[in-house]
C-alpha cells in the first residue's frame, strides 16, 4: 500500500471555478492538506490512487465532453454515475491506499426519493457505494469534508492484511486508557458489530471508516451526542452546551470523556457512553441512578446550578426526520419505534404520542408492545 505524506482531497466538477474555493478553504483549514480540482474528462487513474477522498459533483450539465459520444453507456448520467465508474478503476489495483468517495450536491432530492434527505444522508450514501453525500449549502461542509479526508489518510497500512484483534483499532478510535481499560472499550465496540476481519481486509480499512460514518455516529450506542448525555446528566441541551463553553471542573471532565478519535470532529462532540456512566458512577459514591445525589455532585462540579430538565427520566425522541429533539419527555409520553435503518445495538428509539398520532405514515414505525398508547386510528 503506498504511503501518503498529507490527506489529498480531489474534486471532480465540470464547472471548476466554482468550487475552487472549496478547495482553497480545505488547505487553509487542515494543515498540508491538499485540495485539487479537476474537469471530469481531466481525471487520470494516477489522480484516483493519489487521492484519499473523491468528492464529485451530483450536476455535470456543462461536461461536454459527454454529449460527444453516441454511445450510452459512454455517457454517465450524473455525478453519481461517474463516481460508479471512477470507483471500479481501483477495483483490481493491489498495494494502493484506500480511497473513499463521495458526492457534493446542492440537490440531494434528486438522489434520496424515496427517503426525506433531512438526517438521512447515510442511508442514500449507503445504498449508492459512497462514504457520504455532502450539501454544497452545509454550513459545516469545509470541516466535515476536512474530517473524512483525514480520517481515510488516518488508515493505518496494515489494515489492508486484516484487522486480527479489536485492540488494533484503540489509536484509530482513541483509547484513553487513563480512563477505562482496554478491554472495556473493546468490549463496547465490538457489540456494535464493527467491520474488522475480512471486510476491513477486502476494502483496505474504508469499510471501518464508513462503519463510523454511517453505523456510529448517527445512531447512540457506544457513543453518545450531546442530547443523549444531558438526558442522562438530569439537564437541559442548552445548559449542557453552556457548560462545555466554559472552564468549570464539570466541563473539564467533561472533556476528558469526549470521543477524540476518527472522524470526531464530523458532526459535533461524542462522548464515551461508557465513561460517562462510570465517571457518575464515581461522584455520586456508587448511587448515580439517585437524581438527588447525582445533581449535587455535578453542580458542586460546575461550581453552580444547572438548568434542571422537569423530567424525572427524561427520554430522547427523534423528529420525522430522525433528528432529536431538543426538549424531553417521559415514558407516559413516547413510544417506541422501529425505522428500517435503526440497528439492533443501538439505544431504543422513540417518538412523542402527539407526533405519532399526528402521521398515520409513522404508526408503522411503533413497536407492537407500545401500540396499545396509542389513540385508535381512523380511516379519514
Amino acid at each position: 500500500m503506498a504511503t501518503k505524506t498529507s490527506a489529498k482531497l480531489l474534486i471532480v466538477d465540470d464547472r471548476p471555478d466554482e468550487v475552487s474555493p472549496l478547495a482553497r478553504a480545505l488547505k487553509a483549514r487542515r494543515r498540508r492538506m491538499k485540495a485539487e480540482v479537476r474537469k471530469p474528462e481531466e481525471v487520470t487513474l494516477d489522480d484516483l490512487i493519489d487521492a484519499d477522498l473523491v468528492l464529485v459533483d451530483l450536476d455535470l450539465e456543462d461536461w461536454n465532453g459527454r454529449r460527444s459520444s453516441e454511445a450510452v453507456a459512454l455517457r454517465p448520467s450524473d455525478g453519481l454515475a461517474l463516481a460508479t465508474v471512477l470507483r471500479r478503476q481501483l477495483a483490481d489495483k493491489s498495494g494502493v491506499s484506500p480511497t473513499g468517495f463521495a458526492i457534493l450536491t446542492a440537490h440531494v432530492r434528486k438522489m434520496s426519493h424515496p427517503f426525506a434527505h433531512d438526517n438521512r444522508l447515510h442511508i442514500i450514501a449507503d445504498i449508492n457505494n459512497l462514504e457520504w453525500i455532502f450539501l454544497k449549502q452545509d454550513s459545516d461542509l469545509i470541516r466535515k469534508v476536512s474530517s473524512l479526508a483525514g480520517a481515510i489518510h488516518s488508515i493505518p497500512k496494515n489494515w489492508s492484511d486484516g484487522i486480527k484483534s479489536p485492540e488494533e483499532i484503540s489509536h484509530a478510535l482513541g483509547f484513553d486508557e487513563s480512563v477505562l481499560p482496554l478491554g472495556r472499550y473493546a468490549e463496547v465496540v465490538q457489540a456494535c458489530h464493527p467491520p474488522i476481519y475480512e471486510v476491513t481486509q477486502w476494502s483496505h480499512g474504508l469499510a471501518f471508516v464508513r462503519w463510523m460514518l454511517q453505523n456510529v455516529l448517527i445512531y447512540p450506542c457506544f457513543l453518545w451526542d450531546t442530547h443523549r448525555v444531558a438526558a442522562r446528566l438530569r439537564i437541559e441541551v442548552e445548559a449542557l452546551r453552556r457548560l462545555l463553553d466554559g472552564k468549570s471542573k464539570l466541563a473539564t471532565r467533561l472533556a476528558n470523556l469526549q470521543y477524540k478519535g476518527m472522524l470526531s470532529d464530523f458532526n459535533g462532540p461524542r462522548w464515551w457512553r461508557v465513561a460517562v456512566e462510570l465517571f457518575l458512577w464515581k461522584i455520586t459514591n456508587g448511587d448515580s441512578q439517585n437524581n438527588a445525589k447525582l445533581v449535587t455532585a455535578l453542580q458542586d462540579l460546575a461550581g453552580g446550578p444547572l438548568k434542571r430538565t422537569g423530567v424525572e427520566r427524561p427520554i430522547v425522541c427523534i423528529d420525522q426526520n430522525y433528528k432529536p429533539m431538543d426538549r424531553f419527555y417521559s415514558l407516559d409520553e413516547v413510544v417506541r419505534v422501529q425505522p428500517d435503518d435503526w440497528p439492533a445495538y443501538a439505544d431504543s428509539a422513540f417518538m412523542t404520542i402527539e407526533e405519532v398520532s399526528a402521521a398515520r405514515a409513522l404508526r408503522n414505525l411503533v413497536v407492537s408492545e407500545d401500540l396499545d398508547k396509542l389513540e385508535p386510528a381512523t380511516n379519514d
